[in-house]
């Protein structure tokens, strides 16, 4: 399969499961404290994460240096994240909570043009702001 493909595949991957991990964290906020809810996603994310680790015999090797520079990343992204996407979706529908998803590239691109001085070709232009 062609780069290009695979990275349409991925994006396109990327896009459904994070619908459907609105509309799942919105089904069990029914159910469930959204406390509760992020004990269970993140017990079974690392169940799963446990699970790859067993079949897959590859490692990262990470001096400590390297570790502290990531560690920010541990923190904003899952844990604030997944934290406030189910205490969001206690006040919003998973629909409107898409839809503020789907604005993440628009932010992206700005952020990128006003602090990394990174401008955008003619078709980002015209797709953002035709689409």
């Amino acid at each position: 399969m062609p780069e290009n493909k695979k990275a349409y595949f991925a994006a396109i991957l990327y896009a459904i499961i994070i619908g459907f991990s609105f509309i799942f964290t919105k089904i069990s906020l029914m159910e469930a404290s959204p406390l509760d809810t992020l004990a269970h996603r993140f017990t079974m994310a690392l169940l799963i994460a446990i699970v790859f680790k067993l079949y897959r015999r590859t490692s990262v090797k990470l001096s400590a240096k390297d570790t502290l520079k990531i560690l920010p990343l541990v923190f904003l992204y899952p844990i604030l994240f997944f934290t406030l996407q189910v205490f969001g979706l206690v006040y919003t529908s998973s629909s409107e909570a898409g839809i503020i998803q789907a604005t993440i590239p628009i932010f992206t691109l700005l952020s990128a043009s006003l602090f990394l001085k990174e401008y955008a070709g003619r078709g980002q232009k015209f797709f953002f702001i035709y689409l």
